[in-house]
């Protein structure tokens, strides 16, 4: 379908064109198409807006092969024009700048406390290498878990996959009594211990 400005197709739907009002790009031949998708690796940072520019392109030849020699001259084309008419739209982020650099586990506050105390965690950026051996599908395996003076386990306040981010988990040792107790941070390599006191 031609005749269409460009400024009225929607760019949201996978192929230009509208399919609700019928303007843009139909395509109604009863024939195969396949479609392959690339990016590089990017993260999509929680609760943040992020663009995201796609390009489409494609190529047939004789053959699949030739089809692909097609469609990669497509693709050198399409990067000189995104160079020529829009420099400098998009700036890679700084992944290491978004998310804690390192795993940390903070001293807990207040502390000696009675009977609720915060504490505080950071999960590094998954291109940490200490955040590797703890990964799951972009997150982390994480465990925070209590003990007493004995070392035996008093409750688990957090196991479970983690985004990278900045976390405080609230301790309620309302039904324990007074005297010191450890808090341990896990994942993967990393292990952090600190000693907290719960005084009545």
């Amino acid at each position: 379908m031609g005749n269409v400005n460009c400024e009225d197709v929607n760019p949201f739907f996978w192929y230009s064109g509208d399919p609700v009002t019928q303007t843009g790009w139909i395509y109604n031949k009863p024939l195969d198409v396949r479609d392959l998708m690339s990016t590089e690796k990017f993260m999509l940072v929680k609760n943040q807006p992020q663009d995201i520019i796609i390009a489409y392109t494609v190529g047939q030849g004789d053959d699949p092969i030739s089809s692909i020699t097609s469609a990669r001259e497509r693709v050198r084309f399409l990067f000189e024009e995104y160079n020529n008419n829009f420099p400098n739209s998009f700036i890679m982020p700084d992944y290491n700048e978004i998310y804690p650099k390192e795993f940390h586990l903070s001293q807990n506050y207040p502390n000696p406390f009675n009977p609720t105390t915060k504490i505080k965690f950071s999960i590094p950026s998954p291109t940490s290498p200490l955040s590797k051996g703890g990964m799951q599908g972009g997150l982390t395996n994480v465990s925070l878990i209590v003990y007493d003076i004995l070392g035996r386990k008093v409750t688990t306040l957090v196991d479970e996959p983690k985004a990278p981010g900045n976390y405080e988990i609230t301790f309620n040792a309302s039904r324990l009594a007074s005297g010191v107790y450890f808090y341990s941070l896990s994942s993967g390599n990393f292990i952090s211990t600190k000693k907290m006191i719960l005084l009545r």
